[in-house]
């Protein structure tokens, strides 16, 4: 029995020195307060001068888009009712200005020309005809007036010459007399309504001749450069209309209701697009300096905002406003859709306490950071900018803390 106390006691008193050697890793353990950590750098907590900016990410995107159509003069003013597609340039295509988009099929053109030619053709047919016609009716009707002049005249001296005959004799010559100068009288009324009628009839020819063939000077060239659509600026071509998924290609039918032909993208000016919080919308305004950063090649753009939308929306459950910078691309080293990060300075906080961002994390709706001994501690501080987060309490100064404190096991 003694043996028995004396071996529980030994091992009471083991166990007690172990537990004694373990009761601060235990409470630490328990209290939460103790970080377990590998080898990772430190920063000291640093006092001055912080740049104040927004940073917010957001894309490039085209800064101007125009919707293309066939004119509807080359419907009205030449009675086309459809056309076909020849020629589109592909999707995709960058294109020059002036340089060719669109072909109408030369068909269209071509029986325009023709539907002309033949109208001139039959028109310079119908007036030699009216001429040659002409010419033989008012030389008959010529004929017949010249002959009751000249009935007339025979007449009249009959008419003197009976003077001398018996009474009878004379009034029956100056009856004769009478008769022929009705006849006279009739043949130069057919001569001048002959004249006039032919002169009118003839008077419309020349009128659409003349229409004819300045149509064929000025017209005909005009549809034959209608036939084909040049792109209005430097661009990219796409099929995608009015938001519908519209396309068009080689084959299809235009009208006067339906000439939308393809959209071009004008991405010698893109356009950096992002949101910013609702809280800073005081502080942002048109004209102001903004900083792009283009996330895929690093390159960085000064510019300043175009830009403030005045609606507030919903993005990503927070309340924010859409902003944009116009940027140059006429060297078209820029791409539509590209990340960009974008800051703009807002000034300067003076003389603060500030961290790097990442040594700073989130745990349960408060902010803390990670001690030199290990300590998990909360602190409060602000956004300064894209680099530096503001410290209004929980540090001070040259004191050192984790820089990384995200990756490590707490």
């Amino acid at each position: 029995m003694a043996n028995f106390q004396r071996e529980m006691k030994k091992y009471i008193i083991v166990f007690s020195i172990i537990a004694l050697l373990l009761s601060p890793f235990i409470y630490l353990q328990v209290s939460k307060k103790f970080i377990s950590v590998s080898p990772i750098e430190m920063v000291e907590v640093m006092q001055g001068d912080v740049e104040k900016s927004i940073v917010s990410e957001g894309e490039l995107r085209v800064g101007n888009s125009k919707i293309i159509y066939l004119p509807e003069s080359f419907f009205t003013e030449f009675q086309v009712n459809e056309c076909k597609i020849k020629y589109m340039a592909p999707e995709g295509k960058t294109v020059d200005k002036g340089e060719d988009i669109l072909q109408i099929e030369e068909s269209l053109y071509s029986d325009y020309k023709a539907k002309i030619e033949n109208e001139i053709t039959q028109l310079t047919a119908s007036m030699n005809g009216i001429a040659e016609d002409s010419t033989k009716q008012m030389k008959d009707v010529k004929l017949a007036l010249e002959n009751a002049k000249i009935d007339l005249d025979i007449k009249k001296i009959a008419v003197d010459q009976s003077i001398f005959d018996p009474q009878s004799t004379h009034e029956r010559m100056k009856l004769e007399y009478r008769k022929s100068e009705l006849a006279y009288e009739n043949a130069l009324m057919n001569y001048l309504n002959l004249r006039r009628s032919l002169n009118e009839k003839y008077a419309a020819y020349p009128a659409r001749m003349q229409e004819l063939l300045e149509i064929q000077k000025t017209k005909l060239p005009v549809l034959y450069n209608m036939l084909f659509l040049r792109s209005p600026f430097k661009g990219v071509i796409s099929y995608k209309l009015n938001g519908n998924g519209l396309e068009k290609g080689i084959g299809s039918k235009l009208t006067i209701h339906d000439n939308a032909v393809l959209m071009i993208e004008d991405v010698s000016k893109l356009i950096s697009r992002c949101y910013i919080e609702e809280d800073s919308y005081s502080k942002i305004f048109r004209g102001q300096k903004i900083q792009i950063k283009l996330k895929s090649n690093d390159l960085e753009i000064d510019t300043t905002i175009s830009y403030v939308n005045k609606r507030i929306e919903t993005v990503e459950g927070k309340k924010c406003f859409a902003i944009e910078a116009m940027i140059d691309n006429t060297s078209l080293n820029l791409i539509p859709n590209q990340t960009t990060i974008n800051t703009i300075p807002l000034g300067v906080f003076k003389n603060v306490i500030y961290v790097p961002n990442s040594a700073i994390f989130l745990d349960k709706d408060k902010y803390y950071v990670i001690t030199d001994d290990g300590l998990k501690k909360e602190v409060v501080c602000e956004e300064g900018n894209e680099n530096f987060t503001l410290i209004h309490s929980g540090l001070t100064p040259g004191q050192l803390i984790y820089l990384n404190p995200s990756s490590i096991e707490h």
